[in-house]
């Protein structure tokens, strides 16, 4: 029963944190936009290369950086929620469909990098296992089948 109320807490704790400060929302609102950007696989695996490399310019970084610090803490929050750490009703209730559409936006930037990071073919996975699982979606409330695996 404890583990229960201190999960819900963390999980509120996470929405005031992340959700809820002007901060971050520019920050995703930025990755956002980036993200919706390109449309073309090859344009993500151009800018996932010369990640790779070392070799991004400003203009990449500036595109890049945004985009790497949400997805940072969408994957941290899917670590916490698959891990029972953190209340997946409440935040499936809070942001669930958010989530699965932002997976869905992110993931022809995640699947160019995985082959780019040297071993880590399970970059931001614990995202892309929450957004597609069916229990979560089932939580969030989410009428579309789940997309098939890439």
């Amino acid at each position: 029963m404890q583990l229960n109320i201190l999960a819900r807490r963390t999980a509120w704790d996470y929405i005031a944190e992340h959700q809820l400060q002007s901060d971050y929302i520019l920050t995703a609102n930025k990755a956002v936009r980036a993200l919706a950007g390109k449309t073309e696989q090859s344009d993500w695996e151009e800018l996932a290369a010369r990640w790779s490399q070392g070799t991004l310019t400003d203009e990449d970084e500036k595109l890049t950086t945004p985009i790497f610090e949400w997805l940072n803490r969408k994957e941290f929050a899917a670590i916490a929620i698959l891990n029972k750490s953190m209340h997946a009703q409440t935040h499936a209730t809070w942001w669930g469909a958010e989530l699965i559409h932002e997976w869905n936006r992110a993931k022809g930037f995640v699947y160019a990098l995985r082959p780019m990071t040297r071993g880590d073919d399970d970059l931001y996975s614990n995202f892309e296992r929450l957004a597609t699982s069916p229990t979560f979606r089932q939580l969030a409330k989410w009428k579309t089948p789940p997309p098939a695996s890439a």
